[in-house]
């Protein structure tokens, strides 16, 4: 049995994290004829691709102008002409033989590319992918919002409501679901189906694990969010994050800056964390070229996370390690709720806003840590019965 894995989000270790616990699942069960497809149009590297054995990587091609608007115009009107216009660009053609070449393909769990960011590309291989009646999965992602464009809608409603299997990870996106009346799996986030306990820190990575250390993960939103390019001002957000810095630093920990994206040029989370860091020794900022597996390990050891990035809260999570949460999406106060740890986050806005009352939250959080851990001995599990049971069900409905 073939099975392509598309729309697999690359450059980031919390997406890193998903796609390789989801690989390794289909593994165990005996599925290892994998094919991913990333959502980008190039990995920068070969690191940017997941390493599990002998999967095959598939390496989005650019497109041109025309070959992006002839797809937008199957979008909307997925009809024979608009199917013929795609099939002359030579780019989309191989992506189209991908797809039908194999058995089964797989969504990847990712962010809210059906909604907010629009993402024309992906929505184009799920309708190729039931044009070609093929069974298909789209596995735990989050939805919505979806605004005014009614065409847009119906072709989302379409895609979902035509899945062989169906999951959603948080609670905004199973109302944005149930408003489209399409069924769905409740679930969580992939990198939820397992555990890293086992994996060893590299040698040179040792020496600062037996002091005291608070991990921080900021996140340059207006680098790249929708919903964050102009609203606020930058040096103001770097601010709040250096000061934060400087709060743990005066309590006597180290602070350990993990960074998640690693593309080039200004959205490399390490280039940012560099600058943020500024001439401060009491900062350690840790190299992108470790994986999501080591970053877990280095999660298990903090003793506290504040994390304004969604899969930095489930490494913290996944680690049994407290946290703060800076919420900026759905997605993560929705998981928060979820497992009843909803009173362990932020409006990120409302922190950017206010920096003050936010140091002052962040500070009784950290001071609640031992009973945030007792809680999250109940949570974790909880969160990966959640993940294992998605999983159980997606291999009954459609492998």
């Amino acid at each position: 049995m073939k099975i392509l894995i598309i729309n697999q989000h690359s450059k980031n270790h919390g997406d890193e994290a998903a796609g390789l616990a989801l690989i390794r699942k289909l593994y165990k069960e005996g599925y290892t004829n994998i094919s991913v497809s990333y959502n980008m149009d190039f990995p920068c590297n070969d690191r940017c691709k997941l390493k599990y054995k002998d999967i095959k990587h598939i390496t989005p091609i650019r497109l041109n102008r025309f070959n992006y608007k002839a797809l937008v115009l199957f979008n909307k009107y997925p009809y024979f002409l608009t199917w013929i216009l795609c099939m002359c660009s030579n780019e989309l053609r191989k992506e189209y033989y991908h797809i039908k070449n194999s058995d089964i393909i797989i969504s990847a769990s990712g962010g809210v590319n059906l909604g907010l960011y629009h993402d024309e590309r992906y929505l184009w291989k799920l309708l190729i992918t039931k044009r070609l009646k093929k069974k298909y999965a789209i596995y735990s992602p989050s939805i919505g919002p979806f605004g005014d464009d009614k065409n847009y809608l119906l072709r989302v409603k379409e895609v979902l409501s035509s899945a062989s299997f169906l999951s959603l990870r948080d609670q905004k996106s199973y109302l944005y679901a149930e408003q489209l009346h399409v069924p769905f799996i409740k679930s969580i986030d992939t990198a939820f189906l397992e555990e890293h306990s086992a994996t060893k820190l590299p040698e040179e990575l040792n020496p600062f694990m037996f002091n005291k250390f608070v991990i921080i993960v900021p996140n340059q939103l207006y680098n790249w969010h929708p919903s964050f390019r102009d609203i606020f001002n930058i040096e103001k957000i770097d601010t709040f994050y250096i000061q934060l810095i400087s709060i743990f630093n005066n309590r006597g920990f180290r602070v350990v800056l993990l960074p998640q994206l690693y593309e080039q040029g200004d959205k490399n989370d390490e280039i940012y964390f560099k600058k943020l860091k500024g001439t401060n020794e009491n900062v350690t900022v840790i190299s992108t070229q470790y994986s999501s597996d080591i970053q877990q390990k280095i999660f298990e050891k903090a003793d506290f996370v504040i994390g304004a990035r969604y899969h930095s809260i489930i490494f913290a999570i996944n680690s049994n390690t407290p946290f703060c949460c800076l919420s900026y999406e759905h997605k993560m106060s929705d998981m928060l709720e979820l497992l009843d740890l909803k009173e362990f986050s932020i409006e990120i806005k409302n922190a950017f806003e206010d920096n003050e009352t936010a140091y002052l939250k962040i500070l009784e959080m950290f001071d609640k840590k031992d009973f945030l851990s007792e809680k999250l001995l109940t949570s974790t599990p909880k969160a990966r019965k959640i993940a294992s049971d998605c999983f159980t069900l997606l291999c009954e409905n459609i492998l």
